[in-house]
């Protein structure tokens, strides 16, 4: 005997029985690939936050720097956002854009030269950490220590003017260094020659106004 057909309600509680495995079926995956990619992000926000943290640290030392340029008698800075022929600026006069006016002139634009005069000043260690500095002219009254400069890895030019340098030793590593030039400063005959004999690739000039 053939089978008899089922009543509607009966093949409606069929559907519905075999739909459920269905779709728990097709929600698995998904549970599966959500997983996987929460796997995948977690690396990936790590390293982003890495990344912001330690560019904070640097957009803080430029700013500490740029806040002691500015408390020198003198102190000028031209960013490397600013085309060389405009020369140095006033570090408070300087446009960072739009966006440094939004987040901070010192997320968008670094220190590329310096020209600072102070009649007292002896230490350069504030812009120790400025390593973006290629230019730099630094004029005091004072004896004069250097060893800050030993970090300034892309420093290419450097006129200094100091009652008293008592040793370039920093300036001996410092591999991108093509040009020193001292003005009416005191550095012994000793210590000139061992720099010489150190970088005989650097172009040095000592000039004593007369």
């Amino acid at each position: 005997m053939d089978d008899l057909p089922s009543p509607p309600g009966e093949r409606r509680r069929n559907a519905i029985s075999i739909g459920i495995p269905k779709m728990q079926v097709e929600r698995r995956p998904r549970l599966r690939y959500s997983i996987a990619s929460l796997l995948l992000l977690f690396p990936l926000v790590a390293i982003a936050m890495v990344f912001i943290r330690t560019r904070q640290g640097i957009a803080s030392e430029q700013r500490n720097a740029v806040a002691w340029i500015e408390s020198q008698n003198v102190g000028l800075i031209r960013y490397d956002s600013q085309p060389s022929e405009n020369g140095y600026v006033d570090p408070r006069m300087a446009d960072p854009g739009i966006v440094g006016r939004l987040i901070g002139a010192e997320y968008v634009q670094s220190i590329e030269e310096i020209n600072i005069y102070d009649p007292g000043l002896t230490d350069l260690s504030p812009i120790g950490d400025q390593v973006q500095i290629k230019i730099a002219m630094i004029n005091t009254n004072a004896e004069l220590d250097i060893s800050a400069l030993s970090k300034l890895k892309k420093l290419e030019s450097l006129q200094l003017s100091a009652k008293e340098i008592d040793s370039l030793a920093p300036l001996y590593k410092l591999e991108n260094l093509t040009r020193v030039m001292l003005v009416d400063t005191n550095v012994s005959d000793a210590e000139m020659s061992a720099f010489k004999d150190a970088r005989p690739d650097i172009q040095f000039e000592s000039l004593i106004s007369q």
